[in-house]
């Protein structure tokens, strides 16, 4: 296994309830790697890697960002968009947090009763580990 593979799997293994984590490339659009509990289909895969590449990258994205930026005065946004996002779901939670300036991003997917700050501070926990390893 890969470092980046054993990183994300300490992920999943440390936070209670947790179904998948992985690495995104922004910049190429594509997962980079992606550990997941068997339940968690190619499809559920396959859908949080479009998500992902919109929320971070998409249009409405930087829009919504610089309209907010607008409401309170401050000028546009000069960054590529978010730096974390968190949402929650009917039955699960979504953490992501963009790395190696931005180009990359960091995933963790949860069934909803998952202890949210230790999701935050596992999945911020491998940065060292993983962002060195993204091409």
């Amino acid at each position: 296994m890969s470092q980046m593979n054993d990183a994300c799997r300490k992920v999943l293994e440390s936070v209670g309830n947790a179904l998948a984590c992985g690495v995104f490339d922004l910049e190429r659009k594509q997962a980079i790697e992606i550990v997941h509990v068997p339940e968690f289909s190619d499809v559920q895969q396959e859908m949080i890697t479009h998500a992902i590449m919109n929320l971070f990258r998409g249009i409405n994205a930087k829009l919504l960002a610089n309209r907010a930026h607008e409401q309170i005065g401050k000028p546009v946004m000069k960054e590529k968009g978010f730096r974390e996002i968190q949402m929650a779901f009917e039955e699960n939670f979504y953490f992501s947090k963009t790395i190696k300036n931005g180009n990359a991003a960091l995933i963790l997917v949860t069934k909803e009763n998952t202890n949210i700050g230790m999701a935050w501070v596992q999945l911020k926990s491998v940065i060292p580990i993983v962002e060195p390893l993204i091409p």
